[in-house]
This record gives C-alpha cells, structure tokens and sequence, in this order.
C-alpha cells in the first residue's frame, strides 16, 4: 500500500511547557482535528497514510507525545499530564476547539482531554481505545515500589511489546510500517516506561459530553481490544456511534485509510457511515 499524499503536511518545531516539541500540522478545513497515536510509534507511524485524506476536510494537529511519539523528551507522568500538555500546544497553535481523535493509547488520551478539557472539545473519535480506569490506592502505591513496578513492566511487554503481535494487531500483517516492526523488536526503554508510568497512576475520568464516534477493525485481535469487546464497550456509552472497518486491526486508519476517513468526515459534516 502507497502512504496518502501528505505534501500538505508539514513538520512544526515549537516549545511546550517550556520543552521542545514536534507536531504535524496541515490542511484548511473549518474544523481542527487532534490526532492523537498509541504507544507503538508517533504521529508520522500511525496517521501519515490517513492525514492526506485527512486534509482535504480538516485542519489537522498531530503531535509527537512526548516519551512516546517523541523518544528525545521525558514522557509525562499520568494522562492529566499529558492533557496539560495538549493545552499548552493548542494555545500555542491558537486552536480554541477540536474534534480530537485518538488511537489506542491515544483514545484513552482523548477520553481523558475531553473529560477534563471539555470547552476545547467539539467532539470525540475513539479508535480501537477506551478510557483508562482509576487505579486503586493500594495497586498505585505497589506500582510505585521497585517490586511491583519490575512487574508491571514485564506484563506490559508481554501484552504489548512482542513481535508475535503484530499478526493479531493487523488484518494483513504486510501493511504494518516497518519501523513498528523493529520497536517491537526492541522496544525504545522510554516508550516502555512512560506506557508503564500512565498505567499506573490510572485515571477514571468521567464520560465526557462531546458527541462520540466509535471505530474499531474487525480483525483487531489483540487482548482487550478485539471487536466484541469494542462493541461491548460501545453500548455502554449512550450517543455514542459505532462504525467497524472491514480489513483492518488495531490501526484502521493504516490499513484502510479511505474508509477511516469517510466515516470521521461523515460523523463531523452528517452522511452515512459504515455498516456496524
């Protein structure tokens, strides 16, 4: 598969919260939207063959999280950190408003800004992510001991940082990017960390108020996110929409990008989606 076009995108180096930092910017549609990537790469691995079409409806806004998109940068603590973070680089965008859209990790970071950002949020797109819960005192305070934290690092690369994942990750393992294959190789430490640092200080924001737009791939195999557990998850959020992507994983916006944004830009300007 040939990545979109993305001439319309380009590369911003700015200072957030008085460190630097990468985002991806491009389009002139009326509304911005954020995207936000998952723990397995940066903005560039997970949405650079989407953005193209992306663009031609949208301003679009994609960062490098810091720790995880962008490896030079200490990761933030917890996800209220990080939507500190995403407020900053939007005001010094000047965006006042988005629809913001997050994979995996980044739909729980999408979850949490929405909740905790809501006058900055015009509406919400989880893709193959829910939020992440609160983490109870005791588990919080074991996490933060040598011990504990030794052990949620190994579960977490056992769950989420293996080579054999990748087939249960996509549809058809070949179009996975070729830089995700070698950090599922050997996974970057910071990544491994600042994935495990959010995990244990948890979150538990309530639902946010924005209008929601679910998406998932059918073929998402992975544990704790394949489809029956999104559309279970789904029907708990009153609004929401549902739209599946046939032949695609975990990332349907890499493995069938047309179809990923047709159904955003019909959640956004009305229309008809998918079938779910």
């Amino acid at each position: 598969m040939q990545p979109a076009k993305i001439a319309h995108v380009h590369p911003l180096h700015l200072q957030v919260l008085g460190q630097p930092a990468r985002v991806y910017v491009g389009g002139n549609g009326p509304e911005t939207l954020l995207l936000l990537h998952g723990g397995w790469g940066g903005a560039s691995m997970h949405f650079s063959r989407v953005w193209g079409l992306l663009t031609q409806h949208f301003r679009i806004v994609a960062p490098d999280l810091p720790g995880l998109g962008d490896l030079t940068q200490p990761g933030r603590a917890c996800l209220a950190d990080y939507v500190t973070w995403l407020n900053d680089l939007l005001d010094m965008l000047g965006v006042r408003q988005a629809i913001v859209l997050g994979n995996s990790f980044g739909a729980s970071l999408a979850w949490s800004f929405a909740s905790r950002s809501p006058e900055r949020c015009q509406g919400l797109v989880l893709v193959d992510g829910f939020a992440v819960p609160h983490t109870p005192a005791l588990l919080g305070w074991l996490g933060r001991l040598a011990p504990g934290r030794s052990l949620m690092r190994a579960l977490v690369r056992q769950v989420s940082f293996r080579p054999p994942l990748l087939a249960q990750a996509f549809d058809d393992p070949r179009r996975a990017p070729a830089e995700l294959r070698g950090w599922l190789v050997d996974t970057p430490q910071r990544r491994l960390e600042t994935f495990v640092d959010c995990l244990i200080a948890g979150d538990g924001s309530p639902q946010p108020r924005a209008p929601m737009l679910v998406i998932w791939g059918e073929a998402d195999h992975l544990p704790g996110t394949t489809l029956e557990a999104g559309r279970h998850r789904a029907a708990l959020l009153p609004g929401a929409q549902f739209v599946q992507v046939a032949h695609a994983g975990h990332f349907p916006q890499v493995e069938q990008p047309e179809a990923f944004a047709a159904a955003v830009d019909a959640f956004v300007h009305g229309g008809s989606t998918a079938p779910s």
